[in-house]
């Protein structure tokens, strides 16, 4: 039968290998030691293994203007007001914009995280279908890390309704120097191109000083008002130049003290294309 005492010695041994394999108490070192590796172990497989995230990006898109060349009448661009907002949660975006020829490549660079803006799309992007202008683009971004994240491709038709009126307008400063008073000309508003004339029950003019904004118009009432020099005084003519004043209400500051001003102009609820800052001293 074999001796007994080496039979128990022998089971004895099989058993601590067979708990050593098993992961059992025993250890070499201090625990302490064997919690830290533990933790080094997991920390790098999610260094490792995590995938990197793309940037994350939302947009839109709508056709204000159709532009057209004035000796051919052919369409030469057409202008959109688009807009953004984009972040990346594991690092940072390197390169962001739109492409509108849909080539893979960007063609307006845009590198705030967020922002509203026109964009000038060329007619050789466009496509026509019966007479209807197509515009066809797609913003990107791509992080430091060289994840890309794309929109979906925007397509924005020419209809009767989709688009604002077309004028484009210019603001500059009035020259005459803003004080402490109220009842000071702030801007001079000329249009650099009109087709139609604005009706002033559709328009709404707003002017925006720091965290203060501010309606404009050709009635009293308001704190800042609208005066014109055309033929018609209930139209904004197509022709004719208006300015701003202070109507009772202080809009920008004492003398020698620079005042910058965005202005905001829509019409029955489009965007007017035109000056949006102005700086007044």
């Amino acid at each position: 039968m074999g001796n007994p005492s080496k039979n128990i010695y022998v089971l004895m041994m099989s058993l601590i290998l067979l708990m050593g394999c098993l992961g059992g108490t025993t250890t070499s070192g201090n625990e302490g030691d064997a919690e830290d590796s533990g933790t080094t172990v997991i920390n790098n497989y999610y260094n490792n293994s995590t995938p990197n995230l793309p940037p994350i990006i939302a947009v839109g898109a709508e056709l204000l203007i159709v532009n057209y060349h004035p000796a051919t009448d052919q369409i030469v661009s057409v202008d959109l007001f688009v807009h953004h907002a984009m972040t990346d949660w594991d690092g940072s975006i390197t390169n962001a914009g739109w492409d509108w020829n849909l080539d893979g490549t960007i063609d307006m660079v845009v590198t705030d995280a967020t922002d509203y803006y026109t964009i000038t799309v060329p007619a050789s992007a466009l496509s026509f279908v019966q007479e209807n202008v197509i515009a066809n683009i797609v913003f990107g971004a791509v992080d430091d890390d060289g994840a890309w994240a794309s929109s979906e491709i925007l397509t924005i038709t020419e209809t009767d309704d989709s688009y604002g009126t077309g004028n484009i307008y210019v603001a500059e400063d009035a020259s005459g120097a803003i004080s402490a008073d109220t009842d000071d000309t702030l801007i001079k508003i000329r249009w650099a191109q009109a087709g139609t004339s604005l009706n002033w029950a559709f328009v709404t003019l707003k002017l925006e000083v720091g965290d203060n904004l501010y309606d404009c118009s050709v009635q009293s009432g308001q704190e800042c008002s609208i005066t014109q020099d055309g033929s018609d005084s209930g139209v904004w003519e197509t022709n004719e130049f208006i300015q701003l004043h202070e109507s009772g209400t202080e809009i920008c500051g004492a003398a020698g003290v620079s005042c910058t001003v965005n202005i905001y102009v829509m019409y029955d609820g489009y965007t007017v294309v035109g000056t949006q800052t102005v700086t007044l001293s």
